[in-house]
């Protein structure tokens, strides 16, 4: 066992806020003691989480042509001509993907945009959704959404909706964000999180891993997601 991937990962263990420089010294060590940094990670997973899973289920409330040139993103207009056709999906499907997330007893229902932003009628359809599946399940299945960027106003009406998180991933470090999305920038999906926090919705905010960003880059973003934007939930996507 490596002591000083030990050493760390006992800090974290105790609570303490590890500094970009240890987060970074663990990476580096991971690539020579991949198994040691596996078993201090798990060691930490289950310290704060247990053996356990919590489930959560989407559904596309719209579907393609985005105008952003995300490069991971079949959703987008500007990829390859085989991309996902643009379709609204109809109200009774949206109801029906709740009735089946509630009777798999799924407690999280999220409903899914392409697109930059709300645009259009998208929000009243969205706020129409959770408030007929609000009083179809009560508070045995919470309305999540993830509709792009927001303002106050429309992160306000979203929380009094009854929509109970906001789901806008950061993706990747600020420095390797250009890289891979450049129709809009970084400071944008800050922005939108901070205005869903402040609404009152709880906030579910991760990252993408496989985009050719480096071991730094995966450090930066994890440093950003818990200094700045600190979130209740962190999806994790591979490539």
């Amino acid at each position: 066992m490596n002591p000083r991937i030990e050493e760390i990962s006992q800090w974290a263990l105790v609570g303490e806020r590890l500094k970009r420089a240890e987060l970074l010294e663990l990476a580096a060590l991971g690539e020579r003691y991949p198994h040691d940094l596996l078993y201090w990670a798990n060691r930490v997973r289950a310290d704060r989480f247990g053996d356990c899973v919590r489930a959560c289920s989407i559904v596309p409330g719209k579907l393609g042509a985005c105008p952003e040139d995300c490069k991971w993103c079949a959703q987008s207009a500007r990829g390859a001509p085989d991309v996902t056709p643009f379709r609204r999906t109809p109200m009774d499907e949206i109801l029906h993907a709740a009735d089946e997330a509630a009777r798999n007893r799924v407690p999280n229902l999220g409903i899914v945009n392409s697109g930059r932003a709300p645009a259009g009628g998208d929000l009243d359809d969205v706020i129409e959704a959770a408030r007929q599946i609000g009083h179809a399940h009560g508070q045995s299945l919470h309305v999540c959404a993830s509709l792009g960027e927001l303002n106050d106003e429309q992160a306000r009406r979203l929380a009094k909706a009854g929509i109970t998180r906001y789901h806008h991933n950061l993706e990747t470090s600020r420095r390797f964000f250009p890289n891979v999305v450049t129709t809009h920038d970084y400071d944008s999906r800050l922005r939108t999180l901070r205005a869903a926090r402040q609404a009152g919705m709880s906030v579910c905010c991760g990252g993408l891993f496989g985009m050719g960003e480096t071991a730094v880059d995966r450090v930066d973003l994890a440093v950003t997601i818990r200094d700045e934007v600190g979130p209740d939930v962190v999806p994790l996507n591979f490539l």
